[in-house]
């Protein structure tokens, strides 16, 4: 079978169905990308069993129709380094194929595509909503980083994504800290909500262009479905029940401050290089007089920083894990912001000036 495709299509569509390609697995047929010929097209999958992208390819098919698992990893860097034009794949009955293109050819020995794990079937999708990609990208950067990332609790490893009253709520958590952002949507058929691994979540960004084009979300029995033209993703939902994030807010307010992101980003990160070389990555902030200072000290030395703030209630001296504060004010695209303190010992909530379109809560950590 011979298979003659466009170099740069064929890339194309290895870099985005290899986000779902896995090096940790004991079926090493997951490491292979699966190459299907048909009816002039050339269809590429990847697929770790909980998230499958697959992507098609116009293509001139001869001597029959068929496909061929190949390393995935090794045949993304082989067409990556063809010249630009037609690549000819030629695969014979051992399924070893050659590729080649003009004076250029490389030899990969392949496996029989029905290695390849059986993809279920994809439900008619019951739930639906759309938004422009830019939209999309922005509210998963700004959220999927707090997400849990060990499987203690498997639930916590993704996002809640709740779809109400014509807006899109993110969130995450961890045990340290949570991330929530809303977006309008463009349309949605009802109110719903799943749970979906954050890191996949951050897999689809990463194949998605930044244009404001709509992407429609597609919700059926286990699985959120998008469709980005020649580009079909397929994520496997959590089970479980999401913890009730609202009551993990708290109310009130003892004290208030507004800041510039940028000088206080700034800050934190020059803390940062001291307090990451304590034990507890540890830096304390004392707000009074209407000003901020942030300070940072441990066997490897010590950092002072006074910065003016608007403050408004009483003053207060609270101390961060300063990893989980950067984190924040790295993802968040906002200029002004508003910290809000209850006690020393209790979360922080950084919201915007004014709106409600998101929310971070930072744990202190108990200093004596």
């Amino acid at each position: 079978m011979q298979i003659i495709c466009q170099q740069d299509l064929l890339y194309e569509a290895l870099s985005a169905v290899t986000h779902a390609l896995t090096s940790k697995t004991p079926i090493p047929a997951l490491e292979c990308v699966h190459l299907m010929a048909k009816d002039r097209r050339l269809t590429l999958t990847c697929s770790d069993l909980h998230l499958t992208i697959s992507c098609d390819v116009p293509a001139e098919i001869e001597d029959g129709e068929g496909g061929v698992l190949l390393p995935g990893r090794l045949f993304s860097e082989i067409i990556r380094k063809m010249p630009a034009g037609d690549v000819t794949l030629t695969i014979n009955t051992n399924f070893v194929t050659r590729i080649s293109s003009g004076d250029t050819r490389t030899t990969v020995s392949g496996q029989p595509p029905e290695n390849f794990p059986a993809m279920p079937s994809l439900p008619d999708a019951d739930h639906s909503a759309s938004m422009s990609q830019t939209a999309f990208k922005s509210v998963v950067r700004e959220v999927a980083f707090a997400a849990a990332t060990d499987e203690v609790r498997p639930v916590l490893t993704g996002c809640l994504m709740r779809i109400q009253g014509g807006r899109l709520t993110v969130v995450a958590l961890d045990t340290f800290r949570m991330a929530l952002r809303r977006a309008a949507l463009l349309s949605a058929k009802e109110d719903f909500e799943a749970i979906v691994p954050a890191r996949y979540l951050s897999e689809i960004t990463k194949i998605l262009p930044d244009t404001d084009d709509e992407i429609t979300l597609n919700f059926g029995g286990s699985y959120m479905m998008v469709d980005l033209g020649a580009v079909h993703i397929a994520v496997r939902l959590l089970d479980g029940q999401f913890i009730k994030y609202e009551q993990l807010i708290p109310t009130g307010g003892e004290t208030r401050v507004r800041f510039d992101k940028g000088i206080l980003s700034d800050c934190v990160e020059r803390a940062a290089l001291i307090a990451r070389e304590g034990k507890g990555n540890l830096m304390r902030m004392e707000i009074a007089s209407s000003q901020m200072v942030v300070t940072s000290n441990n066997e490897a030395g010590d950092v002072y920083e006074r910065l003016d703030c608007e403050q408004y209630g009483k003053d207060i001296t609270i101390a961060f894990n300063v990893r989980y504060l950067s984190d924040v004010l790295r993802n968040l695209n906002e200029d002004r912001l508003m910290m809000v303190f209850t006690s020393p010992v209790s979360p922080c909530v950084v919201v915007p000036e004014e709106g409600d379109q998101f929310l971070y809560l930072v744990l202190p950590v108990r200093v004596h």
